[in-house]
């Protein structure tokens, strides 16, 4: 007898994905995924793990596939399941939009923070702040897995814990930006308006923009 499908089997497929790309960072770099836990409480990997000589790119591209992919399944959640629309087994067609325009913006960020690092002569200063600010949006991601399968497969339906999951995603972006941004500060050819102007181009009003293109 087939297996019945179910509208929520897709999202149920994204998460084991995150978990399955999670188990293997916990058991090929368990001390580095330690240090990656207590991120916003301890910043040896900021500080020990940056001076390593060569930086297993895995590591970071496994976390960076399971932001993308927690967080457009999180943005998806509370657009979509946190309104008045009922989840569709065709709404994995929704994620795959939300997914790419997170792509293309993380994409287009990144290409305006190194144009900003070359024009300004401070391309270390500002390849660390990226670092410092995706570290800590990754750390976020994964507690927005269990907030979207806590939301979704829960018996009782509330949306009380997608309103934690948003506060909790600007509350570590912007301390990720603050932490990130006190390194452009001890750049002594900046003054404080630069570093003003600099979150404003290319931090606050690039979310206001994606913000407004998803809604």
């Amino acid at each position: 007898m087939p297996k019945a499908i179910h509208v929520t089997d897709w999202i149920a497929f994204i998460i084991l994905i995150d978990v399955a790309f999670i188990a293997l960072l916990r058991h090929y770099f368990p001390k580095r995924f330690l240090a990656f836990v207590k991120v916003p409480f301890n910043p040896s990997y900021f500080t020990e793990f940056a001076q390593e000589k060569e930086q297993p790119f895995w590591f970071e591209l496994i976390l960076e596939i399971v932001m993308l992919l927690s967080i457009s399944l999180f943005i998806y959640t509370l657009t979509y399941f946190g309104g008045s629309h009922e989840i569709n087994a065709k709404d994995y067609l929704v994620f795959i939009k939300i997914f790419l325009a997170s792509v293309l913006f993380i994409t287009l960020q990144r290409f305006f923070h190194s144009l900003t690092g070359q024009l300004f002569n401070m391309h270390k200063n500002l390849t660390m702040l990226i670092h410092v600010k995706d570290g800590y949006m990754r750390w976020a991601s994964l507690l927005l897995i269990l907030i979207v399968l806590f939301t979704v497969f829960a018996s009782t339906k509330t949306n009380a814990l997608l309103i934690i999951g948003l506060v909790l995603v600007v509350l570590v972006y912007f301390m990720g930006v603050i932490r990130g941004s006190s390194l452009l500060a001890g750049n002594k050819t900046l003054n404080g308006m630069h570093i003003f102007f600099y979150l404003c181009t290319l931090e606050i009003l690039p979310v206001v923009a994606l913000v407004k293109l998803l809604t």
